[in-house]
């Protein structure tokens, strides 16, 4: 923290590689491979921030060597090559942190956020449900409750594709039971009456959100609702 706070962040691998020498004990070694994947991951940070998203990765990986049950350092890298466009090579990122038996909840959490902003919605669920629900965060239960929205609304999609209305309000109904006031459950939910011929619902859905949420709600919009 000294040579980091004193600007001298540059000298730390070095210290590290001298301490390793004097520390022989697998212990003492496993504390300092994860001192190393501790730099690793804020150098990756900085370099991402700075739009360099290879070498960014390339930091990332390192650390995993060092330290590969990290799971947020995993979806950070995962989220990097979706941004490059490598999807599938991010979630083979999450999965190999998934691949023990003993997966801890944050790396199963992890995955799931990953999967589910890649749209894979049943391989979000099945991650999260590897979490028993009395051992679940806000954050995972707010994940689940989204997760099962989404997969309502799929429903309705279906629904309405076969002419199904009741099938497909009543699945609407799950979402918004599910999703609660997420604002994006909402706005799909809306857009989808819009889509399926009752703008009136749609626009009296996203009306009753906004006025529920006024500082949630940009002027752009309120101009389009």
């Amino acid at each position: 923290a000294l040579l980091r706070e004193t600007g001298r962040e540059s000298q730390i691998p070095g210290l590290l590689d001298a301490l390793s020498q004097r520390f022989p004990d697998p212990s003492d070694r496993s504390c300092l491979a994860g001192l190393r994947a501790d730099l690793l991951t804020r150098q990756a940070q900085h370099l991402a921030s700075a739009g360099k998203l290879g070498p960014a990765a390339e930091h990332y990986e390192k650390a995993l060597r060092l330290a590969p049950d990290a799971p947020w350092t995993r979806f950070a890298l995962a989220r990097i090559y979706r941004e490059l466009g490598l999807p599938q090579l991010g979630r083979a990122v999450m999965d190999d942190g998934l691949a023990s038996a003993n997966a801890s909840s944050e790396m199963r959490y992890a995955a799931a956020l990953y999967r589910s902003s890649i749209d894979d919605l049943a391989g979000a669920q099945t991650a999260l449900a590897g979490i028993a629900r009395e051992a679940r965060t806000e954050g995972m239960r707010a994940l689940a409750g989204r997760l099962d929205a989404q997969q309502a609304l799929q429903h309705a999609r279906i629904a309405f594709a076969i002419g199904d209305i009741d099938a497909a309000d009543r699945a609407l109904d799950e979402a918004r039971a599910k999703g609660g006031d997420d604002p994006y459950i909402t706005a799909s939910i809306g857009a989808l009456l819009i889509d399926e011929g009752q703008p009136d619902r749609g626009l009296a859905l996203m009306r009753d959100w906004m006025s529920r949420h006024p500082r949630e709600t940009d002027a752009d919009v309120r101009l389009r609702y």
